[in-house]
């Protein structure tokens, strides 16, 4: 079989670094993002309480623009329950003693009661572009436009009209009969509210697929020298 890896790829030009053209190619696969998305090791970090997650949950909250998507490994140092290695459950479980997992949310949970004061957290991130908007709800249901992007992740739900309220971020299903929450439909073209909050207008912060495909601009033919 003859090889797949083009001499001309950029992934190859990236090797070469050659000076005039090594700003343009970094620039073209967004080399900041590129970075931002290796494996995160946090340190000392303090658990709070997350208005967009349950209330039975402590939360590491992450920047946008890196977001849990999996918990590799987790070590409690201090608080009220047993410290050391705790165990990784999926995402979004609900939670006891001695355990935490990747929130709906993007983030990190804990479970309450422990009372972490400080943990370490290896993850690995998300690879989301991050937006936000505004839009109208109809019955609950909040469509989201097709040119947003292709929806992977819903962060934050915030009323935005005679209420502030923020919703507690859940995870997919077909229908929503929860006050106080929203989450994605099972497509993830909609965000469902439960109707009884009568909602009219929601600020929505989501995670969608990114516009540059760093795994194909790598493999493909470049023009760069």
């Amino acid at each position: 079989m003859s090889l797949t890896t083009l001499a001309t790829s950029l992934k190859n030009a990236l090797n070469r670094a050659q000076p005039g053209s090594l700003a343009s190619q970094l620039q073209s696969i967004l080399f900041g993002d590129v970075i931002r998305r290796n494996n995160v090791q946090l340190r000392a970090a303090v658990p709070v309480l997350d208005a967009y997650g349950p209330a039975s949950n402590t939360t590491v909250v992450l920047p946008d623009d890196a977001k849990c998507a999996t918990v590799l490994r987790a070590y409690a140092r201090s608080g009220t329950g047993t410290v050391g290695e705790l165990t990784v459950e999926a995402l979004g479980a609900s939670l006891s003693a001695g355990q935490c997992a990747p929130s709906i949310d993007g983030n990190i949970i804990f479970y309450s009661a422990d009372a972490w004061t400080s943990v370490d957290v290896l993850y690995t991130v998300h690879h989301l572009h991050v937006i936000e908007l505004t839009l109208s709800v109809a019955s609950g249901v909040v469509a989201l436009p097709v040119g947003a992007g292709v929806a992977c992740e819903l962060l934050e739900v915030q009323r935005a009209d005679t209420s502030t309220s923020k919703l507690v971020v859940a995870a997919p299903a077909a229908a929503n009969s929860t006050t106080g929450t929203a989450h994605f439909d099972l497509a993830k073209k909609n965000v469902l509210l439960d109707s009884a909050d009568a909602a009219v207008t929601v600020r929505v912060k989501l995670g969608v697929v990114d516009p540059v495909d760093v795994n194909a601009l790598l493999e493909a033919a470049s023009t760069f020298i």
